[in-house]
C-alpha cells in the first residue's frame, strides 16, 4: 500500500516537474524570439536584458532537468510519460532552431562589419603617401568612425 503511494506521488511528480519543465521552455523560446527582434533593431540594451533573463532560465531550466534525471533513475514508468518526454523533446528542438536562426543572424551582422571595416581599411590603406617638407610623411586625414557600444 505504501509503495502505491509512493508511486502515485512520484507520477504526479513528473507531471508537476514536466510542467515547469515545458513552462521554463517556452519562456526561454519566447525570450529567444525576442531576442532575435532586437539583434535586427540593434537594440543592444534589451538584448543585454534578454540575455541576463535567459541565462536565468537556463538555470531553471537545469535545475529542473536534473530532477527529472533523478526521478528517471528511480525507474518509475507511466503510461503518459512517453507523450509528455515528446512533447519536452519537440520543445527543446524549437529552441534549438530559434537559437541557430540568432546564431545565423548575428553571424551575418558579423561579417557585414568586417567588410565594411576591410573596405574602410583598404581605402585608408590605398592613399598615396608623400613626404612633406619637413622629411615627414603627410597624408590626407580620413576619418574612420565606427559606432560601436560595449
Amino acid at each position: 500500500m505504501n509503495n502505491l503511494a509512493t508511486e502515485g506521488r512520484t507520477l504526479s511528480g513528473f507531471q508537476g516537474l514536466a510542467s515547469k519543465i515545458k513552462a521554463s521552455l517556452n519562456s526561454l523560446i519566447e525570450s529567444s524570439k525576442g531576442l532575435q527582434k532586437a539583434i535586427i533593431k540593434k537594440d543592444i540594451d534589451t538584448i543585454w536584458k534578454i540575455l541576463a533573463d535567459q541565462q536565468e532560465s537556463i538555470n531553471e531550466f537545469e535545475k529542473y532537468n536534473h530532477l527529472w534525471g533523478q526521478l528517471s533513475a528511480a525507474g518509475i514508468s507511466s503510461p503518459g510519460l512517453p507523450a509528455v518526454k515528446d512533447e519536452i523533446n519537440s520543445d527543446i528542438k524549437r529552441l534549438r532552431e530559434t537559437g541557430k536562426g540568432n546564431a545565423r543572424l548575428i553571424m551575418s551582422f558579423l561579417s557585414a562589419i568586417k567588410r565594411a571595416m576591410k573596405h574602410t581599411g583598404t581605402d585608408i590603406a590605398s592613399k598615396t603617401k608623400v613626404y612633406g617638407k619637413s622629411g615627414k610623411m603627410h597624408m590626407k586625414q580620413v576619418s574612420l568612425k565606427v559606432n560601436c557600444v560595449g
